[in-house]
């Protein structure tokens, strides 16, 4: 009889120590998983400021990077233009000067 209550000693001591270290492990997991939510929900709320800190950026940045760009176009269009017509009057005094030309060198009276 001695083996056996002793094995059942064994058993029953074997059976709490295995029950306590699990609900140590368990209890130990639970706090490990409430750190992370708490890191996880601490990173999201960091992660959307920081998205919206760099959307409000680039908008700035694209709206400022446009409206330079339309300076610039409307700069080279006011340019182009006053080529043309700088380049309009010289040809038209080419023109002139042509016809000058021809009709001394082609004996007609002006």
């Amino acid at each position: 009889m001695d083996d056996t209550s002793g094995g059942m000693r064994n058993l029953s001591d074997h059976i709490l120590t295995s029950h306590r270290d699990r609900k140590e492990t368990i209890k130990n997991l639970k706090t490990e998983s409430d750190a992370i939510r708490k890191y996880t929900a601490q990173f999201l709320v960091q992660s959307r400021k920081l998205r919206d800190e760099m959307s409000k950026n680039l908008k700035e940045d694209l709206r400022l990077g446009r409206d330079h760009l339309l300076q610039e176009v409307n700069t080279m269009r006011d340019d182009f233009r006053s080529n043309e017509k700088r380049i309009r009057e010289d040809l038209a005094e080419a023109k002139r000067i042509w016809s000058d030309m021809r009709n001394i060198l082609g004996g007609k009276p002006k």
